[in-house]
């Protein structure tokens, strides 16, 4: 299963409804925001799109997000709660890493793996990775797909030559995670 198909089996509003009341407003529903102290509903969920946004802290996404945001959980255990420990990351579970980054002033890391077992540290790096849209509506769904994400200013030491970067997990033909490659957001190599 992949992040659409997974998206598409959780529709928002039956996925919001497990977390709270759910109102009315036309064809969408509304309901209290979960990232700020919400005393009026100001989160709109919108059906036709399966979005959706805040309108008093400005907070949006889809249905990853918003389960991220209800279970203060990463992005991987956000679609492990939909039912997607299927998706690419199942794969992942047993490869062991040793940190090589590149020179960091080229805005580049790699980070090799043995697909033997994958250590406490590594699987804390993935899963500590925020989901990044490459800002290409038709390349999005594909880097969602393969994981892609931005590693966050908090990462194990042995990842720290990759904060702020987005990372791009490295997967061999079988399946298991080889290693990490990273560029800086700034599109500079």
């Amino acid at each position: 299963m992949n992040i659409e198909q997974l998206k598409a089996a959780n529709p928002i509003e039956r996925v919001a409804a497990r977390y709270g009341s759910l109102q009315k407003a036309g064809v969408n529903y509304k309901m209290l925001c979960p990232f700020h102290d919400d005393h009026h509903p100001s989160l709109m969920l919108h059906v036709g799109k399966q979005f959706f946004k805040c309108h008093a802290c400005g907070a949006g996404g889809d249905v990853i997000t918003l389960v991220m945001g209800l279970e203060h959980c990463s992005f991987a255990d956000a679609v492990k709660k939909l039912g997607g420990d299927k998706c690419h990351r199942d794969t992942i579970n047993n490869c062991e890493t040793k940190s090589n980054p590149s020179p960091p002033e080229r805005g580049q890391g790699v980070c090799q793996s043995h697909p033997e077992k994958l250590s406490e540290e590594q699987q804390t790096f993935l899963r500590s990775l925020l989901p990044f849209a490459s800002g290409h509506s038709e390349l999005s769904p594909t880097w969602l797909d393969f994981g892609v994400g931005l590693a966050p200013a908090f990462v194990p030491d042995a990842f720290r030559a990759m904060r702020g970067r987005i990372i791009f997990p490295i997967h061999d033909e079988t399946g298991l995670l080889t290693g990490f490659g990273a560029r800086r957001r700034d599109g500079n190599a």
